[in-house]
């Protein structure tokens, strides 16, 4: 896993957005590892490191065929489980080595995004109680990666009264121009 620390391995972590997880293979990166995701047969995705038992090739660079995902290199497809399920180059009834196969990852789709846990999973994905509440919508965009100082940061988040007007096409509402009173308290001492 790079030099992170292996307690990290058991948490989820947003990957990816739902719609970023399309017919072909889709790389990400986490934790200073690579990782490829794509749909199995039946729609949902499915995760594993980014590279093939055979000879290290990346698997985001091939393709996926029926929900089983095909390497570039010499063509060995993986299932939904990660078992190696063709070696195109072996002869009829020989067997799939055993080392052959990918370690299946935790990985679920909710809220639109893709949560990965690279690990043993010590806790379910976070409840996000409002999702399911229509009083409340939610916006998945994809990360943008903006040169800005940390102030600067911190003045555009807090600053509300610019969402009407900069962030029309997506979470700003022109009609709702007049910035609510907030009241803050102090919770801990």
């Amino acid at each position: 896993m790079g030099t992170f620390p292996k307690a990290l391995e058991c948490h989820w972590y947003v990957v990816a957005g739902g719609s970023s997880v399309g017919s072909g293979p889709c790389r990400v990166r986490l934790l200073d590892a690579d990782y490829v995701l794509w749909r199995g047969p039946d729609g949902s995705v499915v995760a594993a490191r980014d590279v093939c038992p055979h000879r290290q090739s990346p698997l985001s660079e091939g393709t996926v065929e029926a929900g089983y995902l095909r390497c570039p290199y010499h063509g060995w497809t993986f299932d939904e489980a990660g078992q190696c399920v063709e070696v195109p180059s072996a002869a009829s009834g020989v067997p799939v080595p055993p080392r052959a196969h990918l370690k299946s990852l935790s990985v679920l789709e909710r809220y639109g995004l893709v949560w990965l846990c690279p690990g043993e999973p010590s806790e379910p994905v976070p409840a996000v109680a409002v999702d399911a509440d229509p009083a409340y919508s939610r916006l998945n965009t994809e990360m943008q990666t903006w040169a800005a100082s940390t102030s600067r940061m911190i003045d555009n988040f807090l600053d509300i009264s610019h969402f009407p007007f900069t962030h029309i096409g997506t979470f700003g509402r022109q009609q709702e121009t007049i910035v609510p009173r907030i009241e803050l308290s102090q919770l801990d001492e």
